[in-house]
Formats: structure tokens, C-alpha cells, sequence
């Protein structure tokens, strides 16, 4: 169990505020007016997904995160909050314990268990024998049998969450765009990069993440945002790759959307640029390049970010920028070693 000054360094930053207004529903309508979680600065952090700092036996930490899960009750604190989920065997409660400070109970109840990466689970809480959805985190799917049950992921969990599978093909399109290593120079770097890794990187995490010159790993990160943080923009998607499939299948009948030629792709990626799509609807979304700035902004975000978050695949963007930013011989100003806890690297200040 990951102990209460853990706990409330998470949960003070952003569920012990007390603004009262929907500041954070991002004015789109992503949450419904009554939802508190409208109130809550970034309840995406919840559950708290962290590196595994005792893994279970017979298991590596680098197979495994701590999930945090987090139960707040600032009015009529319960008896009782347990949770359950696709995690554990099935229907066993697992117990939270109140989360103290300086010896007095806080409203928070909390348990820290150990699950595998790369998976997506669902789970409900036990509030004094009732099962509710969490109060918090906004992702919720729906089983087989209709029920709602809240979800998360685990790091470098790699099957898409909110695309469908023809809006993932033509998200993997745009990105190829949009990469900064389509240039020969670029690949260059990718493959002297690649090529270089030594027998342990292989064999780590990397091997299980998508290589980062193939956009299925930009897009990858985009789906998982769309499914937790930038939730607010997924209309943005599901209205704009309708359009851009109905838009291909008019110029190539004979082709699936993603399938049409380079060309074609590149001609279509060209009018967006100028603001002007031949066959764009704008009854239903106005401006097409006001899309492609967003897809810009969130393929450039995965292709930097830290691997935990699903993009940056074996490291190569940071790798790359590493590079790039190199003024002399001596070294780069680009120190992304500091940030990466063991085994990717060799920051002291993490567990795991």
C-alpha cells in the first residue's frame, strides 16, 4: 500500500478544491452540468497509475504499475468503500482504508494494488454495499450485458479505446504527415537509432511498443487521450474522419479510404492546409484546418511525451531531439535521461 502522504500528494492538487463551478468541463459539454467531475482539475490522474514499487512474487516491476485507487467523501463519509474490477478474481472486494493526516481521518479512502501494463481493466466501487461507478475518473464502458463500469489503462497499453477501426487507419495516415521524420535525414537518424539498440533494450519494454517512425504509434497516443484527457475533442474526430472517408471514397471508389494512393492523400492533406477541402461539409464542422491544427498539436505531443503516456516509442523522440539540440561535440541541452525512472533510466526519484 502506497502510504497516505502518497496519497494526499495526488489528491490535494486536485480534489481537495473548492471552486464550485464547471471550470473544467473545457466548454464543450463534456460532462453533464450536475457532474462534480466539471469541477475537478485533470480527474484523468485517477486512478493513480505509478511505477511498481514492491512487484508481487514472481513477478518485474517493469511488467507491473501500482494502481491507486481513490475513493473521496467530503459529505457523509461511509462505513465501508471497497472496490472490484476485471483486476482481481471476480467479485472480490477489496477493502480502503481511510487516508489520515497528522492523526486525524481525511475524506479520502484509498488501496494500492499491483496490476500488469499494456491492459485495460474495469472495476466498480462498494460504497456501504452499494456498487457506483467512480466519482472521478471520466472513462466508463459498457459490458456486454449494459452495465457501465468505470475503466483505466495501464502504461503502454496498445489497442485502440476510443477509434474505430477505419478512424484509426486514417489517424495513422494524417500522422504520417505530420511526423517530423519523413525527411531523409530523419530516417536516417531512425535507423542508425533503432539499429543501435543493445540486446536489454530490445528485450525490455520497448519491444512491446509500437517503433515510433510508424505513425501507429502516434495514433495509438491519440486514441488514449481521446479516451481520458482530451475527451472534449473527440466529436472533433468522429465528425472530421467521417467526413475525410466520404471525401476519399468519392476521388477512389475502388479504394478503402486509407488504402487510396500517396498522392491522393497528400492532395487532400494540402486543402486542409489552405483551408479549403473540395467536398467538405461545413454545415457540420466549419473550419477543416482548425481539425488539422488539433491533430498536429496531439500527434507532436505523443511523439515527445514520455513513454508511460503511450507515445515516444524506445525512446527515439526524445533521442532525436537529443540530437537536434546538440550546439558543440560536448553534449546536448536536451537532458532527457533525468526524467526516466529505472529500468528506462536513471532518475533517483522514482520507485520501481
Amino acid at each position: 500500500m502506497r502510504d497516505d502522504q502518497y496519497v494526499l500528494n495526488h489528491c490535494t492538487p486536485y480534489l481537495s478544491r473548492a471552486n464550485i463551478d464547471n471550470r473544467h468541463n473545457f466548454g464543450f459539454g463534456h460532462y453533464a452540468q450536475t457532474d462534480r467531475r466539471g469541477r475537478i482539475r485533470e480527474a484523468w490522474r485517477f486512478p493513480i497509475i505509478d511505477t511498481c514499487a514492491v512487484p508481487p512474487d514472481g513477478a518485474k516491476s517493469s511488467d507491473m504499475n501500482d494502481v491507486t485507487f481513490v475513493y473521496p467523501a467530503f459529505e457523509d463519509p461511509p462505513q465501508s468503500v471497497e472496490v472490484i474490477g476485471s483486476f482481481a478474481p471476480l467479485y472480490q472486494r477489496l477493502p480502503l482504508r481511510r487516508v489520515r493526516f497528522l492523526n486525524e481521518n481525511t475524506a479520502f479512502f484509498a488501496i494500492t494494488v499491483s496490476v500488469p501494463r499494456r491492459e485495460a481493466f474495469s472495476y466498480k466501487f462498494v460504497v456501504d454495499g452499494n456498487a457506483v461507478l467512480d466519482s472521478v475518473n471520466p472513462q466508463v464502458v459498457r459490458a456486454d450485458n449494459g452495465q457501465a463500469w468505470s475503466r483505466f489503462f495501464t502504461w503502454e497499453h496498445s489497442q485502440p479505446l476510443f477509434f474505430e477501426s477505419f478512424e484509426m487507419a486514417l489517424v495513422q495516415r494524417l500522422s504520417n504527415h505530420i511526423l517530423p521524420f519523413r525527411t531523409r535525414e530523419g530516417q536516417r537518424f531512425l535507423s542508425w537509432y533503432y539499429n543501435g539498440l543493445d540486446n536489454e533494450a530490445r528485450r525490455g519494454v520497448q519491444r512491446r511498443a509500437y517503433r515510433f517512425d510508424d505513425s501507429a504509434g502516434a495514433a495509438i497516443y491519440i486514441d488514449h487521450i481521446l479516451a481520458r484527457e482530451e475527451a472534449h475533442r473527440g466529436i472533433d474526430y468522429k465528425i472530421c474522419l467521417q467526413q475525410i472517408a466520404r471525401i476519399l471514397r468519392t476521388r477512389d471508389p475502388e479504394h478503402e479510404p486509407a488504402d487510396v494512393s500517396k498522392d491522393l492523400f497528400e492532395q487532400l492533406y494540402g486543402e486542409f492546409a489552405s483551408g479549403t477541402v473540395v467536398g467538405w461539409d461545413v454545415s457540420t464542422y466549419q473550419d477543416p484546418t482548425n481539425f488539422l491544427k488539433l491533430v498536429r498539436r496531439h500527434v507532436f505531443t505523443g511523439a515527445f511525451s514520455h513513454p508511460k503516456y503511450g507515445g515516444n516509442a524506445a525512446l527515439a523522440g526524445w533521442s532525436y531531439l537529443d540530437k537536434e539540440l546538440a550546439p558543440d561535440p560536448n553534449g546536448s541541452i536536451f537532458n532527457w535521461r533525468r526524467s526516466l525512472e529505472k529500468p528506462l533510466g536513471t532518475s533517483s526519484s522514482y520507485l520501481g
